[in-house]
């Protein structure tokens, strides 16, 4: 439901916007999320391990890491400011729209916080029932300012800042951990425990979303504003076709983290679930690609461009589901660093092979990189998810009975 709602508020912006100021918006939002999802120097990576593999109360870990994290977003704010004092950033960003960035980048630190309560509890019908009914709201947003004619990529931007809040608001308000005070205290001894812990998990991290996003940095100072909003749309499009294995990463992440490490019960359990979900983006994928010229013709003609990188797109995300759930794997089972590696690989390779294609084949290059790049991270992924299982490949990929029936367990 989540990511039907995201399709077609992906396409309402993309029509009130237009291929150049979509790209304009593109640019700006890719570099938002990049430091949502990564400003918070590995902090909210280790929450989950840390409060129930070494037993680290979740309460101190709140008051800790949420002093932290407000005084990080005051910075990020600042930064944002004085690069617009001193002219480093394009004059299509107003102050009005830096500041909607810092405060997005803020809710999202703490909601991030608040939300892995409920994942380590495996409350995830509640917590999922609270992100629909925030997207929910949203799309209902998107929807009012299109057909106002008042949607603007500052607009887009606070609409979205609109669902994150409310998210973090459902999260504070309905079932919080018992006894929780909010104040501002720093517990230095856990700050410096979960930062030499969770510098692995931010590398990978950081080098995950540069194979993701970096392709549009590219693309915007190779090409502009106009072939990136193209290009911004065939990835919202193909992000699409990986729902499922991003709706169950987070279900999937609660019960890993259930069962002891090399828990013969836990690999079987994991590879039905990669095996359905991996089943099930192959079965998109090619419907999807089939469908390439219909999906595109529901943003408009100007977008029509994208269609070639589209197909190259959906095909990736076949070996981008892989990667999806092996990771979860590996951080349940504290291999923080197999997963930087892992990333960082697949990341160097990302970045040259965009520097060499963008040139000669555009955005159809971009997709290209990006599919040889997911394609690397699926494979070496693969062989280590069998390297820590001990099963063999024919065993790991064999189907049964039962697969289906485990994924919804889900």
């Amino acid at each position: 439901m989540v990511f039907t709602m995201a399709f077609v508020s992906s396409i309402l912006t993309a029509r009130a916007l237009g291929p150049e100021q979509k790209g304009v918006l593109s640019f700006a939002w890719t570099g938002f999320t990049l430091i949502a999802s990564f400003g918070h120097l590995g902090l909210n990576n280790v929450i989950i391990y840390f409060h129930t593999r070494r037993h680290q109360p979740y309460l101190e870990m709140i008051q800790t890491n949420g002093s932290i994290l407000f005084f990080m977003a005051l910075c990020y704010g600042g930064v944002f400011w004085g690069l617009k004092a001193v002219g480093l950033t394009p004059s299509v960003y107003t102050w009005g729209f830096l500041f909607l960035g810092a405060v997005f980048v803020g809710i999202h630190f703490q909601m991030v916080l608040f939300r892995a309560f409920y994942i380590a509890k495996q409350n995830l019908v509640q917590m999922n029932l609270y992100v629909l009914t925030a997207e929910a709201i949203g799309l209902l947003s998107i929807v009012a300012l299109f057909t106002a004619g008042f949607l603007t990529p500052f607009t887009w931007v606070a609409a979205m800042c609109l669902v994150i809040l409310i998210q973090l608001v459902l999260f504070v308000l309905n079932n919080p951990p018992a006894g929780i005070k909010l104040k501002f205290f720093v517990d230095r001894r856990l700050l410096k425990r979960e930062l030499v812990y969770g510098f692995n998990a931010l590398l990978t991290g950081l080098f995950l979303f540069l194979i993701f996003r970096s392709d549009q940095f590219f693309i915007y100072y190779f090409l502009g504003d106009e072939s990136l909003g193209v290009y911004s749309v065939a990835v919202a499009i193909a992000g699409c076709f990986l729902f499922v294995p991003q709706s169950i990463t987070t279900a999937l992440a609660g019960r890993l983290y259930a069962h002891e490490d090399r828990d013969s019960e836990k690999y079987r359990f994991f590879f039905r679930t990669l095996k359905a979900s991996s089943g099930i983006c192959l079965l998109m994928a090619a419907v999807g690609v089939a469908f390439s010229h219909w999906i595109i013709a529901l943003y408009g003609d100007a977008f029509s461009s994208g269609i070639q990188a589209l197909r190259i797109l959906i095909i990736s995300t076949v070996f981008l589901s892989f990667s999806e759930l092996a990771n979860v794997l590996f951080f349940t089972e504290g291999k923080i660093q197999l997963c930087m590696i892992l990333s960082g690989i697949a990341c160097c390779s990302n970045l040259v092979l965009n520097t060499l294609l963008i040139p000669v084949w555009g955005i159809e290059g971009a997709a290209i990189a990006s599919l040889i790049s997911y394609a690397i991270l699926g494979g070496i992924s693969w062989t280590f998810m069998l390297k820590c299982s001990h099963l063999t490949l024919k065993k790991a990929i064999l189907a049964d009975s039962s697969l289906w029936s485990e994924l919804k367990m889900l």
